[in-house]
């Protein structure tokens, strides 16, 4: 696995009303200041992300679906396949690329929290194409 890439366990807790998934909590972030959470979704085949972040780190969580996280770091390159049976928060530090493909064949729907607000003025973030093929 690229060196600074944490995998951290999710509990989820499940009864008859559905289930309940804490995420990104303090002391993954520690001191950070607040920055950014959001929800996406993407249909099966389509690849979402592919760019590096400066100064960010952000946290993954696939919630529902199937999906593969590619990751690049210089020539190393680690793909981690998720799902919504085992539950996993991919913590990934600035520098390191990163894209997600919908490798089901249903709508994937993940949670993604940034250390950062998003500002489309900022060069933080930088396109690196990671293949999936």
């Amino acid at each position: 696995m690229i060196e600074g890439v944490k995998i951290h366990d999710q509990f989820i807790h499940k009864d008859h009303r559905g289930f309940l998934l804490r995420l990104v909590r303090k002391e993954h972030v520690g001191d950070r200041i607040f920055g950014d959470s959001y929800i996406l979704s993407s249909i099966p085949g389509v690849v979402r992300g592919n760019h590096f972040h400066k100064r960010t780190t952000e946290w993954f969580c696939l919630i529902k679906g199937k999906g593969c996280l590619g990751l690049k770091k210089g020539e190393q390159v680690d793909f981690i396949n998720l799902d919504d049976k085992n539950f996993k928060l991919i913590e990934i530090p600035p520098g390191i690329s990163h894209a997600i493909k919908n490798t089901g064949d249903e709508i994937m729907i993940f949670f993604a929290y940034a250390d950062e607000r998003f500002n489309p003025d900022d060069d933080d973030i930088h396109s690196e194409i990671i293949n999936f093929d």
